[in-house]
């Protein structure tokens, strides 16, 4: 699926962020909305994205729910 992002001619950058959605949308898997309750039982949420050409990111560090 995300390969043929790639085959149209999108970065890997693209192709990464599809699959971080496909994730987050899941309610299956934990990820983004899904991450796990810490022990004292609040949601903590870490996550980045890098563009491995520029090196620019963007990031979001220790966001409490």
């Amino acid at each position: 699926m995300y390969f043929s992002i790639l085959i149209k001619g999108a970065s890997a950058l693209d192709a990464v962020e599809a699959a971080t959605r496909s994730m987050e949308d899941s309610e299956v898997l934990n990820a983004g909305r899904g991450s796990y309750l810490t022990e004292e039982g609040t949601v903590e949420l870490d996550a980045m994205i890098m563009n491995g050409q520029t090196l620019n990111t963007g990031k979001l560090i220790v966001l409490y729910f």
